[in-house]
């Protein structure tokens, strides 16, 4: 990479990390610091700093911290910035200290006082001299190994076990997430689809979970692509797939409530499965639809679309033979292709989105008819947004019954953390649990 391109992606790594402070939000961040067109070489090495410095966060703040001597809350925002990602190269990138004070000089020349550069050659001359701790128990190799912080640690040892946890967070770290894509069965075949796309260079293989799903074997820009314009497919995690395969795969659908729809994927895949089905989608607010309606639109799809409050649901009871519920939640089970969901994890209460879970079943679940079946989805790993609330549906409503519950995870099953629970209304006084 020529020294230009480094200064570029240096640049907007930085630019990222502001944002990613402020919001920690690692894509938006990326849309932002892209809205400005870099030189391709930069925006892939950007894109690859800003991933690492992500996972990594708390632990370069740490670094950072013990080597300063003081908090990183005494420098301003963007040396903040700039620290974090030349401490990320000089770590990770293993490049010299001085190469990289030198370019991040170039970038923050006229942003910042020329006192400022000096220290950073010394801050980031003391960061390569790092001496790493050695790890004396689980909490603390999951920190400085495998880059958790210690409560996240905990709660995933309590779920997997200690040597399930590990193989979790190694995985995370060294696996790159797959783009999976779902061929749109009304238009063409995953066959065809893979063929395709092959012809062009782009190599996939079909999905071990989903039928109608393909993963991508290289990394590609595909909404680029024709056929993605022509809505020949969309890009959507399997375990979102296998949520609609799982409710649909029993049972005549006469009636489909996808109660959760927005951005839409599940709503077009459930039109694919039943194309003749009554097929209502709701959602909070009429913005979220309008990405539904437009994802719906380009594949070619309808559906009857409501702005409705999930917990409170303007419709009948006894209405649908089946219920999609792909609740809001923590998004824990995103961890892996969102890293920074690590360290960013604002406003995740688990009471109160568990209490929430637990109202919008009891809401939607007398609109089920006799008979029907209602899947309960989040792509959450932990308990109190799964088990737990799935649990309480059963204990309040004698109706329910437990027909099967799975949970997928990225190093068990390649996909996005994902509970799923189906559960169908019985016309019995007891619930089967």
């Amino acid at each position: 990479m020529s020294g230009v391109s480094y200064t570029q992606a240096l640049d907007r790594a930085i630019a990222i990390a502001l944002h990613l402070e402020a919001t920690g939000d690692l894509h938006q961040s990326l849309d932002v610091a892209f809205s400005r067109s870099p030189h391709p070489q930069a925006r892939a090495a950007a894109t690859g700093l800003a991933y690492t410095l992500a996972a990594r966060w708390g632990v370069v703040d740490r670094i950072l911290e013990e080597v300063q001597g003081e908090k990183l809350s005494a420098s301003t925002s963007l040396l903040r910035a700039a620290l974090r990602v030349g401490a990320t190269e000089v770590l990770w990138s293993r490049k010299h200290p001085v190469e990289v004070s030198k370019a991040l000089g170039k970038v923050l020349k006229g942003k910042t006082s020329p006192r400022i550069l000096p220290r950073i050659r010394w801050v980031l001359k003391k960061v390569a001299n790092f001496s790493w701790p050695r790890p004396r128990n689980f909490l603390e190799h999951a920190f400085w190994t495998y880059f958790f912080p210690a409560d996240l640690a905990q709660k995933l040892k309590d779920l997997y076990g200690e040597s399930g946890a590990l193989h979790f967070m190694a995985f995370v770290n060294h696996e790159k997430p797959p783009t999976t894509i779902r061929a749109n069965r009304a238009r063409t075949t995953p066959d065809k689809l893979g063929q395709k796309l092959a012809e062009k260079g782009i190599p996939t293989r079909p999905s071990p979970l989903v039928e109608d799903f393909l993963i991508l074997e290289t990394t590609h820009p595909v909404m680029r692509l024709e056929e993605f314009q022509q809505g020949l497919f969309t890009i959507q995690d399997s375990a979102s797939g296998l949520a609609v395969a799982r409710l649909l795969e029993k049972g005549q659908p006469q009636a489909i409530l996808d109660a959760c729809a927005a951005p839409g994927r599940k709503t077009g895949y459930l039109r694919e499965l039943a194309p003749k089905t009554t097929l209502v989608a709701g959602d909070t607010k009429a913005s979220r639809l309008l990405k539904a309606k437009k994802e719906l639109g380009r594949l070619g799809h309808q559906a009857h679309l409501i702005v409705m409050d999930a917990t409170a649901p303007p419709l009948k009871r006894e209405s649908f033979t089946h219920i999609l519920v792909d609740a809001p939640c923590s998004g824990s089970g995103t961890l892996w292709s969102h890293p920074e969901r690590r360290w960013f994890r604002k406003g995740e209460d688990l009471e109160t989105l568990s209490q929430t879970q637990k109202a919008i079943l009891s809401a939607l679940f007398p609109l089920l008819k006799h008979g029907g079946r209602l899947l309960y989805a989040t792509c959450s790993l932990w308990r109190e947004e799964s088990e737990e609330v799935t649990q309480a549906l059963l204990e309040t409503h004698p109706q329910a019954r437990l027909l099967s519950q799975e949970r997928l995870a990225p190093h068990t099953h390649g996909t996005t953390g994902f509970y799923l629970a189906i559960i169908e209304r019985g016309r019995g006084t007891e619930s089967r649990k």
